[in-house]
């Protein structure tokens, strides 16, 4: 078994990868893993994303002890998230993101997920984007249901949302 840079294991007796995915397991053959990453220029993401609007969100970096930062989200799918910090966060951090949305609009009550920082990019000295995907596997059981329940209903929200806006 060999592993990659994103941590998706290849099986080549098998013929079968393996993510690192909170919600699916991939079971692609090695060759069609690489015309995917051809295809779609490296970017082999299962959801698609959808730019967040009416979201706030905070984050912090797990054990450090620091207070949640507010970031500016720029969009959200299923497995992750893109979002602007004021500081920069090595790849590979655990961050916990505290995601709040206006109830009464949305129907999503406010949620926190676990994440890890899989991409950086330097806009200039004062602000970093990155893009994080989620871990559920770091949310209690229990709470791990209503997290996931949250980030779908989210995701429906955003896409119908999405969807609206492109036919006006």
């Amino acid at each position: 078994m060999t592993q990659g840079d994103d941590g998706t294991a290849f099986d080549m007796t098998e013929g079968r990868a393996y993510s690192l995915s909170s919600f699916r397991p991939e079971d692609v053959s090695h060759e069609l893993s690489l015309l995917t990453e051809a295809l779609y220029d490296g970017d082999r993401r299962l959801d698609p994303r959808v730019p967040i609007v009416g979201v706030m969100v905070q984050m912090r970096v797990e054990n450090s002890g620091e207070s949640w930062l507010p970031v500016v989200p720029i969009n959200f799918s299923r497995s992750g998230m893109q979002i602007q910090v004021s500081k920069e966060i090595a790849v590979g951090t655990i961050v916990w993101l505290e995601i709040q949305t206006n109830r009464s609009i949305t129907g999503v009550s406010p949620f926190k997920v676990g994440a890890v920082v899989r991409h950086l990019h330097a806009n200039n000295r004062e602000i970093f984007t990155i893009g994080v995907e989620f871990r559920l596997s770091l949310t209690k059981s229990i709470q791990r249901i209503q997290t996931e329940h949250c980030i779908s209903r989210l995701e429906g929200f955003l896409l119908a949302v999405n969807i609206n806006n492109g036919a006006r």
